[in-house]
């Protein structure tokens, strides 16, 4: 199954078990309606600020809604810090060299130092890419755990 097909099979799961309506999700994350409608439906894949805050507001970790993990407790994550600098953590935690981390997955270089710059963020494709780089989940991957 697709990266985009776990999440909308999730995040229906999810509003069926909790009761929960596309509206009440949207107000309680400050997601658009719309948006939360196109996730659900397998449409469209959010960006990694809305996914932190879909997964904030679900209580849930960002793996539970991608379909990489089966723990749905609810729990409450830390802060994210910027992307970048948590990249930049993990490369020297690991001891990864920039070009072992964008080429041992297929990762464009050039997307790789968008994301060491702070220019933009990695798609979900990208982010299971690095998760399995660094042997993490997402959710450590990006600093909401640890």
């Amino acid at each position: 199954m697709s990266i985009l097909a776990d999440l909308s099979e999730t995040l229906k799961e999810l509003m069926d078990l909790r009761n929960l309506t596309e509206s009440m999700i949207a107000e309680g994350s400050g997601i658009p309606v719309s948006c939360i409608s196109q996730y659900k439906c397998g449409i469209q894949a959010p960006y990694l600020d809305t996914l932190i805050k879909l997964a904030d507001y679900l209580q849930c970790s960002v793996d539970y809604l991608l379909g990489r993990s089966d723990d749905c407790f609810q729990r409450t994550y830390k802060p994210c810090p910027p992307f970048s600098q948590r990249l930049e953590e993990l490369r020297k935690k690991y001891h990864y060299t920039s070009k072992y981390i964008y080429s041992r997955e297929g990762i464009s270089k050039s997307s790789y130092y968008g994301w060491r710059r702070g220019d933009n963020l990695p798609t979900l494709e990208n982010l299971v890419a690095l998760a399995k780089i660094f042997d993490c989940s997402i959710d450590e991957l990006i600093g909401r755990e640890s």
